[in-house]
């Protein structure tokens, strides 16, 4: 996965922001974040239909609310880390597959 760096005027660029502790870190841009939501979704529909797992039973095994999971695999609302541990998990895959697809 690469990031955009376009500069149309549609792509809003990279945000820097510094913490508390003086560090700086680069936020990606809102077109980034969606383009890497709509990966992980794609992804994590592929590892479901690998292994034979519905919508439904996926969240019985994860405990993630059905249309929580199903916004999720839409790529409609990002992923929490606590979920794609879950998921990769009760998927029988790694976190490596669900974030890059390799």
């Amino acid at each position: 996965w690469k990031p955009n760096y376009s500069t149309s005027s549609r792509c809003k660029p990279s945000t820097k922001t510094t913490s508390a502790y003086g560090k700086t870190h680069v936020m990606p841009s809102d077109q980034d974040q969606a383009i890497l939501r709509d990966r992980i979704a794609t992804n994590v529909r592929l590892e479901m239909a690998r292994s034979s797992c519905g919508l439904r039973e996926l969240s019985r095994r994860t405990a993630i609310h059905p249309s929580r999971l199903s916004r999720m695999t839409r790529g409609a609302t990002s992923f929490r880390a606590e979920d794609i541990v879950l998921i990769a998990a009760h998927l029988d895959t790694t976190l490596e597959v669900l974030l890059t697809g390799r």
